[in-house]
């Protein structure tokens, strides 16, 4: 693989996460730039991993063990570091230079990503200690105003005075106090009769389709987890929703709710249930994976009365070939 196709490459996976990245967090103009930087960094890390594992479960592992390290667990954080490495490791699984530092440049105009292999930074020694170096850096401290040594803490420094970097850095659970009232719905179900929804689920440009079971006492959080375990997808932490029919959008974290601005009907997958919000006769939209958009239409046959022992998921029929989640990733790891 010549260098400039690696450049080439990377520019690519960086350039599709800016889109993302954009759409999704609706930055103002003026953190874009900052925020491609933040991103190429991001994605060297994913790069490089790709390269020192074997697998793509070990790349996974390692990436997760790094965010947890430097930025916390359980927030969309992690969420580009991992897109990149599925960019990585599917498209340019081939291509073995390792990066040892990158930046961004216009070149025609347009902001391009540009990596530096190896050969060409012979005194970087490490894929992690770039992107640190990148964060202390004085381009980054002077453009906005804060010293990272005056910080002991890392990822509150960040947070606090690197407006773009909010949706990558998990925020201390005592500073969390966002600017709108997340939902949390009531257990209000009668434990005496109880009732299962008989949902027919389609995968959305594929000719695959299950037939199922679902307690009305179910969280939206567990019908994800059912969904993916029948059409036989790992979940990766990979950020979903429902639309319903009602004007309900049901997400998986919190910053997702903020995306919709819909304070009165963006709620957390994990605190909405499913029997208050589907009916006989309704319908629901479901994506899973913003990247790959696993598209599903879910309609709601009829609604039965049950014994509680009875109120539990059950799989009834699944016709189709389902569909592998990362196709051709691991050919060669037998």
């Amino acid at each position: 693989m010549s260098a400039e196709k690696t450049k080439q490459h990377f520019a690519e996976i960086c350039e599709c996460l800016w889109d993302k990245a954009q759409y999704q967090e609706k930055l103002d103009k003026e953190v874009v730039s900052a925020m491609r930087k933040f991103i190429a960094n991001f994605t060297m890390i994913a790069w490089n991993a790709c390269i020192m594992q074997k697998t793509y479960s070990d790349v996974k592992k390692f990436l997760k063990k790094f965010t947890e390290e430097n930025f916390g667990s359980g927030h969309s954080a992690s969420q580009y570091v991992f897109d990149a490495a599925e960019l990585k490791w599917r498209e340019y699984r081939e291509d073995t230079d390792t990066i040892a530092s990158v930046d961004v440049k216009v070149v025609d105009g347009k902001p391009q990503a540009i990596a530096y292999l190896k050969d060409e930074c012979p005194e970087k020694s490490s894929a992690r200690n770039p992107f640190f170096e990148y964060l202390n850096s004085m381009g980054i401290q002077t453009q906005w105003g804060v010293n990272m040594e005056d910080c002991p803490d890392k990822t509150a420094s960040l947070h606090n005075f690197l407006p773009f970097t909010s949706p990558f850095i998990i925020e201390d659970e005592d500073d969390d106090c966002p600017d709108y009232e997340l939902i949390e719905e009531e257990y209000d179900f009668d434990e005496k009769n109880l009732h299962v929804l008989q949902l027919h689920v389609d995968l959305i440009d594929y000719d695959v389709s299950a037939e199922l079971l679902v307690p009305e006492n179910a969280t939206f959080d567990e019908l994800h987890t059912i969904l993916n375990s029948i059409f036989e997808r790992d979940d990766d932490n990979h950020l979903f929703r429902f639309e319903l029919e009602d004007g309900c959008v049901v997400v998986r974290i919190a910053d997702d709710v903020r995306d919709f601005e819909q304070e009165e009907g963006a709620m957390l997958a994990e605190n909405c249930y499913v029997g208050h919000h589907l009916f006989e006769g309704c319908g629901a939209y479901y994506l899973f994976d913003y990247g790959d958009e696993w598209e599903h239409s879910i309609s709601v046959k009829k609604v039965i009365p049950v014994k509680k022992k009875d109120c539990k998921f059950k799989l009834l029929q699944i016709t189709g070939e389902i569909p592998e989640q990362y196709p051709d990733y691991d050919d060669d790891e037998d």
